[in-house]
């Protein structure tokens, strides 16, 4: 990265770092469901002005750490565009089914799907974020 350019990553105010912060979002009822992720939302207090996200990402449902490395950073690549939208709260991305190799043979087959479910997460937390205040 030349010198000079700013950073395009998230800053660690907009993720969730700590055990008690995941445990606190994690024993809430999913908020929302797509092929491979669940997604789990907490509020946070009134004075918090952006949204916090955490992954979890297992080996379990991924085993080599380059396929982990790739479904993080397009998560927060997705979060990060869309957090303009996001109510303030605590946001944990959970993988609970394996991309199988039949029906993902490439890296690109991956991108895509995790792109359009994380879209389509994100777009239904603002949407019913944005039902909340019109009430």
């Amino acid at each position: 990265m030349p010198a000079g350019q700013p950073r395009a990553g998230l800053p660690k105010a907009v993720r969730l770092t700590r055990a008690g912060q995941f445990a606190a979002v994690l024993n809430r009822r999913p908020a929302g469901r797509s092929a491979h992720f669940i997604m789990y939302v907490a509020p946070v207090q009134p004075e918090a002005q952006d949204a916090k996200l955490g992954l979890v990402i297992g080996k379990r449902s991924a085993r080599r750490a380059s396929e982990r490395n790739l479904i993080k950073r397009l998560a927060r690549e997705s979060f990060r565009h869309s957090r303009q939208g996001l109510p303030a709260c605590d946001i944990v991305l959970r993988l609970i089914r394996a991309f199988d190799l039949p029906a993902f043979p490439s890296r690109l087959a991956i991108k895509t799907a995790c792109h359009e479910e994380f879209g389509m997460l994100f777009h239904a937390l603002a949407a019913h974020a944005g039902q909340g205040q019109e009430a």
